[in-house]
């Protein structure tokens, strides 16, 4: 039992750093989908030679991140094969199958609640505020989802978030969510591929899961993040 019970906590280590990498580089500015790609390409050490990749190599914090992640990752592989193989060697011959059975049963609940835990908004806050806490700095946003993200003069932006089940937007009409969003502008409302309101209308409800086109300044545009009103990532 020792040895699911350190496996456990070993593959705990290796998502965390993992998730928290993720979120630490989409605050400097790569999209989620690319910054998952990284991070879990750097933690396994397969390494890919594409324009993602460049990002990283051209931008000093992200190097650090990746850099840190892959000694983790060589490790922690390690240490998790080895792990494994422990928990195997000592189970018992008489009670071989109800040991196995309850042991890969206790890690993938283990996994389970680790990844439920890593998907909440709250963990994605939390980890921001103790990195800032730690390196003394607030971590603004250098830059929203590159492929749909414009630059304005005067740090104005016109950025796609999305909107998630906890939002206090979520399930209100238009007219209603304005007071909510402030000075930022909500120039569209995406639904689905094929569901777009360009010109959004007062009764038009913003449900969960919906990307809204925001126009505003990068501050401003911050403080919906940090209030938890629009978030960088689909809701699961």
């Amino acid at each position: 039992m020792i040895g699911v019970i350190s496996l456990l906590l070993v593959m705990y280590m290796l998502l965390f750093f993992t998730r928290i990498a993720t979120i630490i580089l989409v605050y400097t500015g790569i999209s989620e989908d690319v910054a998952r790609f990284q991070s879990r390409s750097a933690v396994t050490g397969c390494g890919f030679t594409t324009g993602e990749s460049e990002q990283i190599t051209s931008h000093i914090v992200r190097r650090r991140v990746i850099g840190n992640l892959m000694l983790i990752g060589n490790v922690g592989i390690i240490a998790s094969i080895s792990s494994l193989l422990l928990s195997m060697v000592t189970v018992s011959r008489d009670t071989y199958g109800l040991d196995l059975l309850l042991r890969f049963g206790i890690l993938g609940a283990g996994l389970l609640l680790l990844w439920y835990v890593s998907k909440r908004l709250w963990f994605e806050r939390a980890v921001i505020r103790i990195f800032e806490f730690f390196t003394g700095s607030t971590m603004k946003l250098a830059a929203f989802r590159q492929n749909t993200l414009c630059h304005l003069p005067d740090s104005y932006r016109i950025s796609e978030l999305y909107v998630t089940a906890d939002s206090p937007l979520a399930g209100k009409r238009y007219e209603d969510a304005l007071p909510l969003l402030g000075k930022v502008k909500l120039l569209g409302i995406r639904r689905s591929v094929t569901d777009y309101a360009g010109e959004p209308q007062a009764a038009d409800v913003i449900g969960a899961g919906n990307s809204l086109i925001l126009y505003g300044s990068q501050p401003e545009i911050n403080d919906l993040i940090q209030r938890g009103e629009v978030s960088l990532r689909r809701s699961e």
